[in-house]
């Protein structure tokens, strides 16, 4: 399998950090940028081509509702992941019929993560089971 390119988007430093840790320790993964809110990924996706875009929804200036709606329309080779502390249905239906190819809760194990960048790399669907269910 070859690299899996990835953006990360939240407006939380200590949460980015996280997360790049998180996938940082598979080397089928790459972080090639990271965005502090929707204006700065759009800004990014001029320059960089990731596979995965990994997108919280609270984000200040543009969020990522509005930012999901934008990448569909500008990146539709770029899929998007959000990681959310949201697990109200209607968030993810809203995220779903936005484009979003995968939908985590931000307390998901990292081998959730995993499966799920793995799943939406192939072209498949990823959603938590509590969303899912």
């Amino acid at each position: 399998m070859k690299q899996i390119k990835l953006i990360l988007a939240d407006d939380h430093n200590l949460v980015r950090e996280g997360f790049r840790s998180i996938v940082n320790k598979n080397e089928d993964f790459t972080v090639i940028a990271e965005a502090q809110n929707g204006e700065e990924l759009m800004k990014l996706l001029e320059t960089e081509k990731p596979n995965i875009i990994l997108l919280d929804l609270s984000m200040p200036k543009l969020n990522g509702m509005e930012t999901l709606k934008l990448i569909q329309s500008k990146y539709t080779e770029v899929n998007t992941i959000i990681l959310t502390m949201h697990e109200e249905v209607e968030y993810a239906m809203k995220c779903i019929q936005k484009g979003a190819k995968g939908y985590l809760l931000k307390n998901t194990e990292p081998a959730e993560l995993y499966q799920a960048i793995y799943t939406v790399a192939e072209g498949g669907t990823y959603y938590t089971p509590v969303i899912s269910n």
